[in-house]
């Protein structure tokens, strides 16, 4: 199991934005399943949760690929396919990002929560961004 970053450089303004306010590179993150050569995360461009190819991923120079914690891939995909086609989370932007009172919506996700909650199993995954998660995931590999 892989995490595929997204250099928000690559994007558009609110790209460039998220990356901006959240002190890092990365707008965006997905769960990659390297093997079957898809993915899975939740992005407002799709209207939440959703399974995608991105055929240049590992190519194009605009994502970074950082190993997980082993995972059963097979389990994850279950938990993956449970969430298909939930909503994105912009009441957790909102409340939790813009004006932090730690609120998310719990029917909901963005990209990072979901990654951070079905791989990592983190308790507060609605506070990480694409940035604190990329920190958190490499933080034991320096």
């Amino acid at each position: 199991m892989r995490f595929a970053f997204y250099k928000a450089e690559y994007g558009d303004w609110l790209d460039k934005l998220i990356a901006w306010y959240t002190r890092g590179p990365y707008s965006h993150v997905e769960m990659f399943f390297e093997k079957d050569n898809i993915c899975f995360s939740s992005s407002p461009r799709d209207g939440g949760t959703r399974w995608k190819t991105i055929p240049d991923i590992k190519t194009s120079g605009k994502w970074v690929i950082v190993d997980t914690p082993y995972v059963d891939e097979n389990k994850l995909k279950i938990k993956c396919n449970a969430q298909l086609g939930k909503k994105y989370d912009w009441f957790c932007i909102f409340f939790n990002f813009v004006i932090p009172f730690d609120i998310h919506d719990p029917k909901r996700w963005i990209c990072s929560e979901i990654c951070a909650k079905l791989v990592l199993k983190l308790k507060y995954a609605f506070k990480f961004s694409p940035n604190s998660l990329f920190k958190e995931v490499t933080k034991c590999k320096k």
